[in-house]
C-alpha cells in the first residue's frame, strides 16, 4: 500500500509500500482537478447564505483555482523535470500552450472568486487602496506561515516558499488595482451588501479555518 501526506504547509508526498514503476501521464492532475471540482461545489453551494462566518469555505473555490492555475506556470517553467503537469505535457503529449491556457484560465477564475468576497471581509470598492491591499493579502499570510514552518522543519522547500511568499504579494497588489475597475462586473455577477464584521464572525471564521488544519494534519 502508498500512504499519502497532505501537509497544509510544506510538501506533499507518498511513502511506503510498493510503486509501479510505469509513469502514467495524468494520475497527477486528478489531485489538482479533484481540488477544484470539490472546492467549487462547496464554495457554490455555501454562496447564497454568503456570511462572513462562512469565509474559510467560500474562499476554498478562489484558493484552489489560483494555487493549481499558479502550478501549472511553475510546472511548465520547470520543464522536463517530471513534476505533475510535466507528466501530462512530456508523456501524456498536451501542449505546454495548453496548460498555460487552462492557468491562466484557472487564475482569472480564482481571482473573480476572491474579488467576489471582498463585501464579506467589509470591504467597498469605495475604501482605501491599503485597506483592499490588506484583505487580498491573505493569501500572502497562509504562506508566511509555511515559510515559518518550513525554515524550522523542512529547511530543503524553504526557497520554494520564499518564492511563492513574494509572488504571492505582488498577485495580492495585482487584484488589488484591478478591484475597482472590473467592480462594476463583479457587482453585476453576483451583488453582495458589505458587511460589519464583530468579534463573533472572526472567531467562528478562524475557528474553523484551525479546525481544517487539524483535520488535514491529523488524517492525512
Amino acid at each position: 500500500d502508498i500512504e499519502i501526506h497532505v501537509h497544509p504547509f510544506a510538501l506533499s508526498y507518498c511513502s511506503h509500500g510498493y510503486r509501479p514503476q510505469e509513469v502514467l501521464p495524468f494520475t497527477g492532475s486528478m489531485g489538482p482537478f479533484f481540488n477544484v471540482f470539490c472546492a467549487t461545489i462547496v464554495s457554490l453551494s455555501l454562496w447564497r447564505i454568503r456570511n462572513p462566518k462562512l469565509l474559510p469555505l467560500l474562499m476554498w473555490a478562489g484558493t484552489a483555482y489560483i494555487a493549481e492555475g499558479v502550478a501549472m506556470f511553475i510546472d511548465i517553467a520547470g520543464l522536463p523535470i517530471l513534476t505533475d503537469w510535466g507528466k501530462v505535457i512530456i508523456i501524456g503529449g498536451v501542449s505546454p500552450v495548453i496548460i498555460g491556457i487552462l492557468g491562466i484560465i484557472f487564475v482569472t477564475i480564482g481571482s473573480i472568486f476572491m474579488l467576489l468576497l471582498m463585501p464579506l471581509e467589509n470591504v467597498s470598492h469605495r475604501d482605501s487602496f491599503g485597506k483592499k491591499y490588506l484583505i487580498t493579502t491573505s493569501i500572502s499570510f497562509y504562506f508566511l506561515l509555511s515559510v515559518i514552518y518550513t525554515s524550522i522543519f523542512v529547511l530543503f522547500v524553504l526557497d520554494n516558499r520564499l518564492i511563492a511568499f513574494f509572488s504571492s504579494i505582488v498577485f495580492s497588489l495585482l487584484l488589488t488595482t484591478i478591484y475597482n475597475p472590473i467592480f462594476p462586473f463583479l457587482d453585476r455577477l453576483s451583488h453582495t451588501k458589505t458587511f460589519q464584521i464583530g468579534w463573533s464572525e472572526v472567531k467562528i471564521a478562524l475557528g474553523s479555518a484551525f479546525g481544517i488544519v487539524i483535520i488535514v494534519l491529523v488524517f492525512f
